[in-house]
């Protein structure tokens, strides 16, 4: 058997595929085995010289007898060789590029017969595409320019083995995937938000302001950036994170986030075709911080979200103005200078296209149920909460704060609670998506927000913007109110008249854009704070607001992480004094905050960005469905009335939830 293992057989042709002499099993040696792949081997061959002429005959079919590539047909040619290949317990995508290859020489085999028989058509070009090129169309994602993104792939990886370090390949196009009615093509924004967590994605993130035409939407993670509760260095020690001070902290945060953020901004290919004045394109972080990192009243809840979490997206979506821009991004960590490029790049490619193909059409099953509840009516008639913290202890904590505040301790404090809906189920299936629509109508002047981390969603409205930086100018506002009672049938008008001639609003009001013109004025360029002299009315659905926005311009060596730091936490989320406040509500508050009540937003790498006060918000895991709310306390506040303001805010979110009664709206639908 040792000479026929080299000797190769002369076939017949065979009417089926079973040539072989013995089985696998049947065989007793090692020469044997190789006798019986030489076999198979050879009639491959043989197959493969076959189907050569009956890929030769096909030209006098096609039209005008020219090669043209028929690519839905090579598509579904592909589709049916992976399905053949799941049958066997072959691996379906090896066997998918095995047999592009092959498809691909045999259509380069009739270009040359072609030409050979047609002289006078020696010079025409026929164009065969590529396999990423092959998975746009079978997906409909041939709008992305994915040959593009692969030849910045190419220099991204020749410019990462030249220095050594990861590089970050960035590429944004336009796209007209949202309409001017802030739908995407053929289904909702919100409704792509909600696939991404049904997937479920790793990291997601949403933030819009309906009103203004602004929507962003990030998914995926192509660099994380996290400050979390784990034994962390710093100054050559090893401290935990709750330990730290604040300017510690702070300082950690800068590091690890500004600083490689940087870095990787300093490295990148990055091609941006987005107009300058449109900001919240191209490369961006978008995460947030938690309200307190020396909270002590730590909660599993919020593990998967860090005391400061930044994610580099792998596809972001930016809508303004009826502007559309998507933004693929890729970072580079593999520098070995023998790995073949293209091996490594059209997996890559088509790695994006599966993972935009799963976002994008899997998200369209979502929007036509966007007005149905997402809880079942047969089982569900209401939402009932049931207090964290009973009811009696945080009315008691009220009355501690008023001690407080008499003896001058500080001079007002905001106090939060969390609520989690009852429910017999071990599931409970959310419509997120579906939330977040009835809460546009609810705050059409609000921004709405979400943040996804493995399986946790954290979403919700806050009429409160805490920074805005763009080209070096600022903008961040002061926000006071009173909450509208339920029987209020004036429109808001009478609480208007109220709110705007009230001196104990404005005087509180007043304190707020004080404190935050005296924390401007330490990172702005001199005179260039600009403070409107009288507060504006800013209307939500079941409360009304003082408003100011303060402007300026920043000094050049600040950046978007610095202005969140120095203007978190807002006397809206804490009170003030900041520090006697926060001490007290450590505390006091006994339930762990985590991002409620903190900054949520994103930063592009030309130092422009916006980050928001994440306040009326829903957490949301598998098992369990958690509600926050806060209220501010002062001397001659009732414990009793504050309870009922919280839950007249929660009531807010239940019915974003699928609570049957609607909320009373002062605002235009």
């Amino acid at each position: 058997m040792s000479n026929q293992s080299s000797a190769l057989l002369d076939y017949e042709p065979h009417i089926n595929l079973s040539i072989n002499i013995k089985t696998a099993n049947e065989c007793r040696n090692l020469s044997e085995i190789r006798y019986e792949i030489d076999t198979i081997d050879h009639f491959i061959v043989k197959l493969m010289h076959d189907r050569m002429q009956y890929a030769l005959a096909t030209l006098k079919f096609k039209l005008d007898a020219k090669p043209i590539p028929d690519n839905g047909r090579i598509i579904q040619q592909l589709n049916q060789r992976k399905k053949w290949a799941e049958k066997y317990g072959l691996d379906p995508k090896f066997i998918e590029s095995f047999f592009k290859l092959m498809i691909d020489w045999y259509m380069s085999q009739q270009i040359a017969h072609y030409k050979r028989q047609n002289p006078d058509q020696a010079n025409i070009q026929i164009k065969l595409c590529s396999f990423p090129e092959l998975k746009a169309m079978e997906f409909g994602l041939d709008w992305i320019n994915i040959l593009h993104y692969g030849q910045l792939l190419s220099a991204g990886y020749r410019k990462a083995r030249e220095i050594t370090e990861p590089v970050l390949v960035s590429f944004t196009q336009m796209t007209s995937i949202f309409s001017d009615n802030h739908n995407l093509t053929g289904f909702h924004p919100f409704s792509l938000f909600e696939q991404s967590r049904r997937l479920p994605l790793s990291h997601g993130f949403l933030l819009a302001q309906p009103s203004q035409q602004f929507f962003m939407l990030a998914f995926g993670s192509a660099q994380q950036f996290d400050v979390n509760q784990n034994i962390s260095p710093f100054d050559n020690m090893s401290k935990k994170i709750v330990d730290f001070s604040y300017q510690e902290f702070h300082s950690e945060v800068k590091a690890v986030v500004d600083g490689g953020w940087k870095r990787l901004v300093l490295n990148g290919i990055i091609e941006n075709c987005a107009e300058k004045n449109f900001f919240g394109h191209g490369p961006v972080l978008t995460g947030g911080l938690c309200f307190d990192h020396q909270n002590t009243c730590q909660s599993k809840k919020w593990s998967n979200f860090g005391e400061a979490s930044f994610i580099l997206p792998r596809v972001q979506f930016s809508h303004k103005d009826g502007n559309s821009y998507v933004t693929f991004n890729t970072v580079i960590t593999k520098y070995d200078k023998f790995e073949d490029e293209m091996q490594l790049i059209n997996p890559e490619m088509i790695s994006l296209l599966e993972f935009c193909n799963e976002l994008l059409n899997g998200a369209k099953q979502y929007a036509d149920g966007i007005s149905d509840s997402p809880f079942d009516r047969d089982n569900y008639t209401e939402l009932n909460l049931k207090s964290v913290l009973s009811p009696d202890t945080w009315k008691q904590t009220v009355r501690d704060a008023i001690v407080k505040i008499n003896n001058e301790d500080f001079e007002k404090v905001v106090l939060a609670r969390e609520a989690e809906i009852e429910t017999d189920q071990q599931k409970i299936d959310c419509n997120v998506g579906w939330s977040l629509t009835r809460l546009c109508l609810l705050y059409p002047s609000s921004y709405l927000f979400g943040v996804l981390r493995h399986g946790n969603c954290f979403f919700g409205a806050t009429p409160i913007q805490l920074v805005r930086l763009v080209d070096n100018q600022l903008e961040s506002t002061a926000v006071t109110g009173k909450t509208i009672g339920e029987t209020d049938g004036s429109g808001g008008k009478v609480l208007e008249t109220e709110l705007l001639n009230s001196s104990k609003q404005r005087h509180e009001h007043s304190l707020i854009v004080d404190l935050l013109k005296s924390k401007l004025e330490s990172i702005t360029e001199a005179n260039s704070l600009v403070v409107p002299d009288k507060p504006t009315i800013l209307k939500l659905a079941n409360r009304q607001h003082l408003y100011t926005a303060v402007r300026g311009t920043i000094r050049r060596e600040m950046t978007v992480l610095d202005l969140v730091q120095t203007l978190h936490p807002t006397p809206a989320v804490s009170g003030f004094p900041q520090s006697d406040v926060l001490k007290f509500i450590r505390e006091k508050e006994n339930f762990d905050r985590g991002w409620f009540a903190a900054p949520i937003g994103w930063m592009d790498a030309n130092n422009n960005g916006e980050f928001v006060v994440a306040l009326r918000s829903t957490l949301i895991n598998e098992s369990l469905v958690s509600l926050f709310a806060g209220c501010g306390i002062i001397a001659d506040s009732d414990p009793e009335d504050k309870f009922h303001e919280t839950k007249l805010k929660m009531k807010t979110m239940l019915f974003a939830l699928g609570e049957k009664q609607v909320v009373q709206s002062t605002a235009p639908i």
